[in-house]
């Protein structure tokens, strides 16, 4: 049993499994966007400024690049060259190359230069130089947990927040549950209107051990693209 509240309506327009792929990332987006960061949840509402996504050709980072960009913030968002023109596709701005020494990675971006920073991936590596591009008073997030103890102190000089975001708090803490499928509302009429498109990148047809095995091994070698689906 799902909380009617925590639901809205499929889209029209997308089949089942591209459907199935926008409620986990789309939530998760939404709310560490214009929840957590603070950000206007409105067409053009936050025109000069500016987020840094890492990872940003993964399912979250593919929602959360449309929904900025329909908000109004120039995008900037890691990824392997290899996925840039998906990164451009899904409204970035400006695709950063994620491997160190590019002309075109982070080192070459200025001391405070974004107003959010979410980091989709790990962030215990990412935290000291995500600090340093940070505005003073701005936001870093992330949806990742750490394997290990992070240094929240170096966050204090510049007043910057520090940002958990976890799609799975409102219906486990009985919070808030009704925005949840007022934003999914949000959502399905973003896609109808052109506002978001499918994320959806990889289908396997049936339930069985062949495909979860195909579908974990593209999940573990840590390049997916976009969302995977199964149908049954």
């Amino acid at each position: 049993m799902i909380d009617e509240r925590l639901v809205a309506k499929k889209p029209a327009q997308l089949a089942v499994a591209e459907a199935a792929a926008f409620p986990l990332v789309s939530l998760t987006a939404y709310e560490l966007l214009f929840e957590k960061f603070n950000f206007i949840a409105q067409a053009g509402a936050n025109e000069g400024k500016s987020i840094l996504l890492v990872n940003g050709a993964g399912g979250v980072g593919s929602v959360a690049s449309q929904l900025a960009k329909w908000a109004g913030l120039t995008v900037y968002a890691t990824a392997s060259p290899r996925n840039f023109d998906w990164l451009t596709q899904h409204g970035v701005d400006v695709p950063v190359d994620y491997h160190a020494g590019q002309p075109n990675s982070l080192e070459q971006f200025a001391d405070n230069q974004f107003d959010a920073i979410a980091v989709f991936y790990s962030i215990e590596s990412y935290l000291p130089r995500m600090v340093e591009l940070a505005k003073p008073f701005g936001h870093i997030g992330t949806i990742v947990g750490t394997q290990k103890p992070i240094d929240i102190a170096l966050l204090k000089n510049k007043a910057l927040s520090f940002d958990w975001e976890f799609m799975f708090t409102k219906a486990r803490e009985q919070y808030r549950m009704a925005s949840q499928g007022q934003i999914l509302s949000q959502i399905t009429d973003l896609l109808a209107a052109g506002d978001l498109k499918s994320i959806t990148t990889k289908t396997y047809q049936g339930l069985n051990a062949a495909n979860l095995n195909a579908a974990s091994e593209l999940l573990a070698a840590g390049h997916t693209v976009g969302k995977i689906t199964l149908t049954v």
